[in-house]
Parts: C-alpha cells; structure tokens; sequence
C-alpha cells in the first residue's frame, strides 16, 4: 500500500510552510467536509497565489529600474555622439582651439561642424579657414568640393558656390576632388573653378597665413562675383552687381566699406550707391 506523503515531512520547506501556515490560521477556517490533506493543499495554493502578488512590487521595480538605465543610456549617447557647429556673423572672425590641439581660424560668414567627444580628426567646412595642425596628427577637412588631408601642416581652405581653393603654408597637403587628387607642398596652392578648371599657383614668398586673417583680401584673376561675395561678408552689406563674368586682380583691406569699394569698383568700371545696408552698383557713364 503506498504511503500518504506528509507534508511536513519534507524538512526545511516544510517548516517554511508551518510558519506560513501558523500566519493564516488566525483566519482560516477548514469546513468539516474537507479532510486534512485537502485543507493542506488549499492552503499551500493560498500561500503561493500571495507569494506571486508579494513579487508585483518587485518587477516594478526592474522595470522602472531598466527604463531609468535606458534613459541614461539615451542621455549618454546623445552627449557622446553630439556635433558642435560653429557659424561666424559678418565682419567678424573667430579663433578656436579643437581636439588633438588644432587651431582654427575661421573667416566672417564661414561654419564648421564637428564632434567634440568623438573627434576623428575631421570636420566639416563651409566658407573659409585657416588651420594649423601638430605633426603627425592625421586631420581632415570636408567640404561639398572636396576633402583635404594632411598630417601636420598649416594650410588655408576656402569653399564656395562656384570655387575650392587650398593653400599650404607648412608641410604638406593632400586635395581630393571629384578624380583629381593634388599634392601641394610648402608655398604652392591650387584653386578650382564650378567649370573644373584647376589652377596651381605660388604664395608670395614669406607667407605664413593668409591674407584675410590680417584685414586684406589679394585676388589674381578671380571672378569679380567672388569678389564682391566676400565684401558683403566683410562689411555685412548686400551688394547688387549688373551680371558681370568679368575676372579681378587685385585687393582691398577691411578698413571701411567706401575705400574698398573704391579699390574693386573703380578699375572695374562701376559707380556705386550706399543706402543703408546695400550697395547699388551701376557702370560708369
């Protein structure tokens, strides 16, 4: 004959149940009908539907402490992957010390965008800079013309609509444009036109930075539209040019509005009119 299990026979777990069994029986009742092995049973389910419940709060718990992980996390990787950009007003430039200790020098109306926690040694440019990078840091610049890579060096990086212009005043300097890929040296920059035209030239001798991040601008043979371009962003004006695809060389300096638009308009041809923030020009009679 099998025996009857008895369910206080099976040591520790059995005197857990007693002690539980001993909290309800203030207020459990076992009906006369039932016998001893069946009231056991209902009580132990009673016991174990009350241990599910008493485990609610805790699952609560993991899941609010989970969802305030993934918050941080979220914070965390927002600050981690976060892209700084800097834009310049006109007639102002501004000078910036970024990761891996580059230095920046940024022209009026210019923006770069980088990431300053996950620095790749690239950043992203449009208008103009001046950079000086320590030897044997690899650095790119990115544009909508083209990338320039060097690897310690001091070099100039101009964008625009119908232009990319580099010039190297230190080391070494690698253009990438489209197919074309331009090593420049110590002295020599290139400049490359909407139509693809690239020209190569040489900077004057002892030059160590360009010419604008002293208050002059130097052109030779340079679209007159990129000239007066850079006159608004120097003076903060708008300038209305007659269509002119006329090339310019020579210069002006930032000194005031009037003397420059003497230096550019008058070998040109061209009378103006100041009124408040635009510039009329008109070609002489």
């Amino acid at each position: 004959m099998k025996k009857k299990s008895d369910p206080m026979g099976d040591g520790g777990r059995g005197d857990e149940l007693l002690r539980r069994a001993w909290e309800h029986a203030g207020h459990y009742h076992v009906p006369a009908q039932r016998s001893r092995e069946e009231a056991w049973e209902r009580l132990q389910s009673r016991i174990a539907r009350e241990e599910r419940g008493a485990s609610h709060p805790v699952l609560l718990r993991r899941i609010a402490l989970y969802a305030a992980a993934g918050v941080i996390l979220f914070l965390a990787l927002g600050i981690l992957f976060r892209t700084v950009t800097i834009e310049v007003p006109p007639a102002q430039k501004r000078n910036l010390t970024l990761p891996r200790k580059v230095e920046a020098t940024l022209n009026s109306g210019s923006s770069l965008r980088y990431h300053p926690y996950l620095f790749r040694s690239r950043v992203y440019l449009w208008g103009e800079g001046f950079f000086r990078v320590p030897h044997g840091t690899p650095f790119k610049v990115i544009t909508e013309k083209g990338t320039i890579e060097v690897g310690g060096t001091a070099f100039h990086v101009s964008v625009g609509k119908q232009h990319l212009e580099v010039a190297c005043y230190e080391g070494k300097v690698l253009v990438r444009s489209g197919e074309e890929k331009i090593l420049l040296h110590q002295g020599e920059g290139v400049r490359k036109t909407g139509s693809g035209t690239i020209e190569r030239y040489h900077l004057p001798p002892g030059s160590d930075r360009p010419s604008w991040d002293k208050g002059s601008f130097s052109y030779h043979d340079v679209p007159l539209q990129r000239v007066i371009e850079e006159m608004e962003k120097q003076f903060g004006v708008k300038i209305h040019l007659p269509a002119d695809e006329r090339h310019y060389t020579g210069y002006f300096t930032t000194a005031s509005l009037e003397e420059a638009l003497q230096l550019v308009c008058l070998p040109m041809g061209y009378e103006w009119e100041i009124r408040g923030n635009e510039v009329f020009l008109r070609k002489e009679e």
